[in-house]
C-alpha cells in the first residue's frame, strides 16, 4: 500500500470516530504528600525500554507532502583543485583545457574572462563564486580568486596532491633562483673576465703605443744625429777642400807673382840695354805674334822696346825687333810669371766664393739645426700634449669604468636582495599560497 494512501485512510477513520468517544470523568485531587512521605526509589527500567520499539517505528511519518524542486546550477563549474593548478604565464588555450571556457567574454575586452557560478540548491545553501583571470596577448597575467568563498573544498587526495604540487613548485623555485642565481654569477665572472681581458688588450695596446713612440723618438733623435754628423762631415769635408783650393789658389798666385815680377825685370833690363835691335818694316798682314814669331822673339817684348799699349800696328811703320837670343828665356819667364799672376788671380777669386760659399753653407747648416732643434722640441711638446691627452682619457675612461663598475655591482646587489626577499617570501608562504 502507498504510504500517502494509507495516511489519508487513517486520517478519514479517525475524524469520523472522534465524536462516537465517551468523554472521561473527572479525576479527583490527589493531595501532594511527596513533600512528607519519602518515597522509595523507583527501579530502573531502563533495560526493559531498551528493547521497546520506538514510536517512530509503530506511529506512521503523517507529514504534509510538498512539492519536488530541483536543482539548478548556472554558469561555470570549478573545482578548487583545477583552479589551485592556474600558473602566471599560462597560455589561452592551456587555462581552457584546465578549468574550460568562462562564462562570460567580452568582445571590447577580451584580455579578460570571467568564471561565474549563480547556482539555486533545493533545501540548501545557493553557490555563489567568480574568478576572474587577465591576460596579456596570450599569457595568463593575474588570477582574482577573491569571490571563490563558495567553492567546495578539497578533498584529502586532492590536498595530497596540492601539497605535492606545492612542493614540486618550491623545489622548482628554488631550483630556477639557483640556476638564476648560478647563471648571474657566471655572467658577472664573464663580466669580470671580459672587463679584465679588455683592460689587458687596453694595456698592452697602450704598452705597445708607449713602446713604439719610444722607438719612433729614438729612430728621430738617431736620424737627427746621423743627418747632423752627416751635415757635419759634409761641412768639414767642404772645408777641408776649401782650405786645400785655398792653399793650392795661394802657391800658384805666389809664382804667378814671382813669375810676372821676373818677367816684368827680364822686359825692362832688355829695354834698357838697346842692343841688337833691327829695324823692321810693317807690312800688310803683319800682327806682333807674327812678327815676333820670324824674328825669335816675343810680343811683350817688342811693345816693351817700341812702346806701344796695345796690339794695333799700322803697315808701312818700323818697328825695332831685338835680336838677341837671350830673349827667348826672358819670354818664358815673362809667360811663366803672367801665369802665375793669373793662376793667383784665379785662386784669389776661387777663395773668394768658397769662403763666400763655406759661409752661406755655416749659415744654411745653422739655420737647419735651428730649423731641426725647433723641430725637436715642437715634436717633443706634441709628444708630451699627446701623452697628456692619453693619460687624461685613460684616466677617465679608467674612472667611467671604475664608476659603471661600481653601477653594476650595486645593481647586481640589489637584483640579488630582491631575489633573496622573493626566495625567502615564497619559502615562508603556506603550501595554499602559491597558486
Amino acid at each position: 500500500m502507498n504510504k500517502l494512501t494509507f495516511i489519508t485512510i487513517s486520517s478519514t477513520l479517525l475524524f469520523s470516530c472522534s465524536e462516537s468517544m465517551p468523554e472521561l470523568p473527572e479525576l479527583p485531587d490527589i493531595p501532594n504528600i511527596s513533600e512528607s512521605i519519602e518515597l522509595p526509589d523507583m527501579p530502573d527500567f531502563s533495560s526493559i525500554t531498551d528493547k521497546l520499539p520506538s514510536m517512530s517505528d509503530i506511529i506512521p511519518d503523517v507529514s504534509v507532502p510538498t512539492l519536488y524542486e530541483d536543482d539548478v546550477f548556472q554558469g561555470s563549474v570549478l573545482d578548487r583543485y583545477s583552479v589551485n593548478q592556474l600558473r602566471i604565464g599560462m597560455t589561452k588555450s592551456q587555462v581552457s583545457e584546465l578549468i574550460g571556457s568562462p562564462s562570460i567574454i567580452d568582445l571590447f575586452h577580451n584580455n579578460q574572462w570571467d568564471y561565474i557560478n549563480f547556482s539555486t540548491l533545493h533545501n540548501k545553501e545557493d553557490i555563489r563564486y567568480r574568478l576572474t583571470l587577465k591576460f596579456d596577448g596570450e599569457l595568463l597575467t593575474e588570477i582574482d580568486k577573491s569571490g571563490l568563498g563558495q567553492l567546495s573544498p578539497m578533498s584529502e587526495e586532492e590536498i595530497d596532491k596540492s601539497e605535492e604540487i606545492a612542493k614540486e613548485d618550491l623545489a622548482r623555485i628554488a631550483k630556477i633562483a639557483e640556476e638564476k642565481i648560478i647563471a648571474e654569477e657566471k655572467a658577472k665572472a664573464e663580466a669580470l673576465a671580459e672587463s679584465k681581458r679588455k683592460d689587458e688588450i687596453r694595456l698592452a695596446n697602450e704598452a705597445k703605443i708607449a713602446e713604439e713612440k719610444i722607438i719612433a723618438e729614438e729612430k728621430v733623435k738617431a736620424e737627427a744625429l746621423a743627418e747632423s754628423k752627416r751635415k757635419d762631415e759634409i761641412r768639414l769635408a767642404n772645408e777641408a777642400k776649401i782650405a786645400e783650393e785655398k792653399i793650392i789658389a795661394e802657391e800658384k798666385l805666389k809664382a804667378e807673382v814671382l813669375a810676372e815680377a821676373k818677367r816684368k825685370d827680364e822686359i825692362r833690363l832688355a829695354a834698357n840695354e838697346g842692343s841688337d835691335l833691327i829695324r823692321y818694316q810693317i807690312k800688310a798682314g803683319d800682327s806682333l805674334s807674327r812678327i815676333a814669331y820670324l824674328n825669335r822673339t816675343t810680343v811683350e817684348l817688342i811693345k816693351a822696346v817700341n812702346g806701344l799699349n796695345s796690339d794695333f800696328i799700322m803697315a808701312g811703320n818700323f818697328l825695332l825687333i831685338p835680336s838677341n837670343h837671350k830673349q827667348y828665356e826672358v819670354e818664358r819667364i815673362a809667360n811663366e810669371k803672367a801665369e802665375a799672376e793669373r793662376v793667383a788671380k784665379e785662386k784669389a777669386e776661387a777663395e773668394r766664393i768658397a769662403n763666400e760659399k763655406a759661409e752661406a753653407e755655416r749659415v744654411a747648416n745653422e739655420k737647419a739645426e735651428a730649423e731641426r732643434v725647433a723641430k725637436e722640441k715642437a715634436e717633443a711638446e706634441r709628444v708630451a700634449k699627446e701623452k697628456a691627452e692619453a693619460e687624461r682619457i685613460a684616466n677617465e675612461k679608467a674612472e667611467a669604468a671604475r664608476v659603471a663598475k661600481e653601477k653594476a655591482e650595486a645593481a647586481e646587489l640589489k637584483a640579488q636582495e630582491e631575489i633573496d626577499k622573493r626566495i625567502a617570501e615564497e619559502k615562508n608562504k603556506p603550501w595554499y599560497q602559491f597558486w
